[in-house]
C-alpha cells in the first residue's frame, strides 16, 4: 500500500500515462439547467430518505407503548 505522499506524487504522472496510452474520453461541462435539475433530484432524495428515518423512529417508539401498529405509519 502507498502512503498518502507517495499517492499523491503517482497518481498524476499515472493519470497521465494511461490517458496517453489510450483514448481518454472527457466529459462536455454540465450546464447550469442540467446541475440545478440534479440538485433538485439530490435534494429530493434526501427529503425521501428523512422522511423514512422519522417513520421508522416513529412506529420504533410506538413499539415501545406496545400500541400494536403493526401496519404503515
Amino acid at each position: 500500500m502507498l502512503s498518502a505522499a507517495k499517492a499523491t506524487r503517482w497518481m498524476p504522472k499515472q493519470s497521465a500515462k494511461r490517458c496517453s496510452a489510450r483514448q481518454c474520453v472527457f466529459v462536455p461541462v454540465k450546464t447550469v439547467e442540467q446541475q440545478s435539475i440534479l440538485m433538485i433530484h439530490r435534494a429530493r432524495s434526501l427529503f425521501v430518505r428523512q422522511r423514512t428515518m422519522v417513520a421508522n423512529a416513529l412506529r420504533a417508539y410506538l413499539a415501545e407503548f406496545d400500541t400494536g401498529t403493526s401496519g404503515p405509519v
